[in-house]
């Protein structure tokens, strides 16, 4: 592999990793279930421009969101726990044929 090749291969790289960074507030709000997940997308994306010509508010921007992305107020996790199968009652002789309709004599 050439020099140039390697370089490009860390610039790819730095990419990727830079972008998986920024967007880490918005994973952590997805991971648990955050009922504003959505803003904490839109503050992270709106936190890059704000970067390009304000460093300090895009890094201050992107705490937020991080701050917001932990707090509790999360969708509950539910349990669906299915009823306890309960045994069928025995039916006796007279019983089945009361349910046939027949007539014992």
């Amino acid at each position: 592999m050439s020099p140039t090749e390697s370089f490009q291969a860390m610039v790819a790289l730095a990419i990727v990793l830079g972008i998986a960074f920024n967007l880490l507030p918005f994973l952590i709000a997805r991971y648990r279930r955050h009922r504003n997940k959505l803003a904490i997308l839109a503050r992270t994306i709106a936190a890059w421009p704000l970067c390009l010509i304000f460093p300090l508010l895009g890094i201050v921007a992107w705490i937020v969101a991080l701050v917001w992305a932990c707090t509790r107020d999360v969708e509950p996790r539910v349990e669906v726990i299915p009823p306890p199968r309960l045994p069928r009652p025995r039916l006796s002789n007279w019983d089945k044929l009361k349910a046939k309709n027949w007539s014992v004599s």
